[in-house]
Parts: structure tokens; sequence; C-alpha cells
């Protein structure tokens, strides 16, 4: 006779809370190498743990633990449990924007979204390994720990590249954070699940009145970015353009059928190096003035800001990505090598629009600081110098 045993079952079958038999929990970071970038004067690193539920109840995740290691000795530790979990938690298929329950249903898996913050360079660790405290859903399996692969913090700086833009006071409503609308995007091609937008940054322009735009909200020329020069952000190759899709009535649905190829509107794709492209998308149609193939130099004019594509109101979607397809990639940290910083306050009174996409705030204007060698986080504003 040939006994066949599952662990899975092995509690409920017998009735009452059991830690005798482990949970089959898989655990991966999305990456084994990650790269910590400057931003807001602080050092960020940002990844992401998939959890996969091999057994045949749903599994309970009660905490998570990121362990932080420099050259082997412990420098940190980051503990996640009760809301700040649920934050960062969402299923395969969940609303990856709202807070969930963690819950891995059976045979299901789920993200976690990791990101931390250090003061400077030298408290960045080397090694993150993150360990989670499991137990069914049903409470009768309780108390195991799963261990993750460990990831090791890459040495090497990210790319640093000048602006794409210039002028003053563009703001980037979706920037890198935790809690962007760019963080979350998981995309699969071909078989691959890719994170093309992690670290992307969309790029608005804010004039005196607090607002991204002045006149009639439903016209794109009303709107402060749109028809701004996209320049190139460092010497580089051209290797992709699409060009051809009209620009979308602001506020409203786009008129075209949104697919893969249409998402990002028009848009260029360069080449920086091998192992760092760029994304500029939502051109304006027949603005484009490079071609695949063509060779620019830093600074030259690639096109005009528009609103093609999957965009509900003229900005520049700008990323940097290992590869050079836009969806089919994964987004990397890039660091701006020159710009100027503004402090800024929007007062909020009530019954009044504190949003400068939906219409004029009260935007009061703070303290200017030059910066180098940093990235613009979300809800950043600054000012981009000419060349």
């Amino acid at each position: 006779m040939i006994l066949l045993f599952e662990l899975a079952g092995v509690a409920s079958r017998h009735g009452g809370a059991q830690a005798a038999f482990p949970l089959k929990v898989a655990v991966m970071p999305s990456s084994h190498e990650v790269v910590a970038f400057a931003g807001d004067g602080r050092q960020h690193v940002a990844y992401e743990l998939t959890v996969s539920n091999l057994n045949a109840v749903g599994v309970r995740i009660d905490a998570l633990q990121v362990v932080g290691t420099l050259e082997g000795a412990s420098v940190f530790t980051w503990s996640y449990a009760g809301d700040r979990l649920r934050e960062i938690f969402s299923t395969i298929a969940g609303n990856y924007g709202a807070p969930q329950d963690p819950l891995v249903a059976q045979g299901g898996a789920a993200f976690l979204f990791i990101f931390l913050d250090f003061k400077n360079a030298a408290s960045v660790p080397d090694r993150l390994a993150a360990s989670l405290t499991v137990e069914s859903a049903d409470g009768s399996i309780t108390g195991q720990t799963v261990l993750s692969d460990p990831v090791s913090v890459s040495p090497s700086a990210p790319i640093k590249i000048s602006p794409p833009l210039e002028g003053a006071l563009w703001w980037t409503p979706n920037g890198p954070s935790n809690f962007s609308v760019h963080r979350r995007v998981a995309v699969t091609v071909d078989g691959d699940v890719w994170r093309p937008e992690k670290l992307a940054v969309d790029w608005v322009k804010l004039g005196s009145n607090g607002s991204t735009f002045a006149g009639d909200p439903l016209l794109n020329a009303s709107y402060f970015a749109y028809g701004a020069k996209l320049l190139a952000a460092a010497d580089a190759k051209v290797v992709a353009v699409l060009d051809g899709i009209p620009d979308n009535v602001p506020t409203k649905e786009p008129e075209i059928d949104l697919e893969p190829a249409t998402l990002a509107g028009n848009y260029v794709v360069l080449q920086f190096d091998e192992g760092h492209y760029a994304l500029y998308a939502h051109l304006i149609p027949s603005s484009l003035r490079v071609s695949p193939g063509d060779f620019v130099r830093r600074g030259d004019l690639l096109g005009l800001l528009g609103n093609s594509g999957g965009s509900t109101q003229p900005h520049l979607h700008f990323q940097v990505m290992d590869h050079p397809a836009p969806l089919a990639s994964n987004g990397l940290p890039f660091l701006l090598d020159r710009f100027v910083r503004v402090d800024y306050n929007i007062e909020c009174f009530q019954g009044e629009n504190c949003d400068p996409t939906d219409g004029p705030t009260h935007l009061i204007l703070g303290r200017s600081q030059a910066v180098s060698d940093q990235t613009f986080m979300d809800f950043d504003l600054g000012t981009f110098g000419g060349r």
C-alpha cells in the first residue's frame, strides 16, 4: 500500500492549532540586487517580495521583518504589522493602491512592496534579509517563520543624467515613493513579470495660480506643460519611437482603444548605455524630431510634451529602464545632475480645491535650494535651468 501525505491538510484533519508541520509558503525577492538612490537629501532602497501560497488553505501574514547588515553586522531592523503591513500588501489581482488584509488565498500569490529610507549613503546596508510570520487563515496552523533569499544592495551609483525639461515649477504628482501609482504596476509580457514604472516620474507644470492649467480645462493648450520641449538627458542613441496617436481631450477618457502598444502614446526611447534606456511618453503627434538609429547629444530636442495614450492631461511620463521596451522592462533609479528644489505648501481651506491638477490652489512658495545628484521624488517641485 502506498500512503500519500499532504502536510497542509494534517492540522485541519486532526483539529486544533498545530505548528508541527510547515506551511508551504515561498517568498522570493523581485531582484537579487538593488541600487540605493538619493532624493530629498536621503537615501532610498526599493524592492518587492512575491509570496506564493502552495497550501490547500489560505495563509495570513502576521508580520514582516527586514534586517539590514553592513559588512556582516546588523545595522537596522524594519518591522511591519497591522496597518503598516496592510499598506504594503497586495494580492496579485488586487487593487494595488488600496490597503488590503494580508491574506493569500489557497494556491494564490501576493506582493509586498518595500521602500526603505536612510539618512545618508554611509548608513545604507549592503545586504537585506526578510522574514515573514505566517499562519493558516483558519488558525489551524500558527506561528511559523518563512525566510526570503537575501538581496544585495549594489555599491554602484545610479545613472546620472540631466533633466529632460527646462523651466520653472515642474511638479511630480507621481514620483518615486511606495504609494505612487507607478510603484505597484506589474505587467506580464511573453510570460515574464515586469515592473517598468516602479521609479518613474510624471512631470506637470504649475502656474502662478497653483494649478496645472488656466482657462478651459478641456483644451490641451490651457495646460502650462503642453508643448514644452523634451530634451535628451544625455548623449544617447534613439532606439525606438512611436508617432501618429492623437492627443486626448483633457479629463476625458481617451478616444482610442488603449492597449499595450498605445499606453505610452507617442514616445521616444533613448539608449544611454548598455542596460540603461529612457522612455519619454505622451508626446504631441507629429512633434517628434528624431528617428530610430539617430544619435543625439545631451540637450538636443526630441519632441514636444503632449497628452497622447494613457493620459488624462498633458504631462511627461519619464522612466529609466533596463530594456528598450516601455512595458517589457524593469524601472531603474536615476539621478539628476542638477536642479533647484522649491519648498512649497498648498493651503487647503474647507470646500476649496487642494489638487493642482483639478484647478487653482493656494500655492505658497518657500525656499529654493540648488541640489545635485538626486532624483525628483513624489510631490517634489523644482526648476530646471538651461543648457
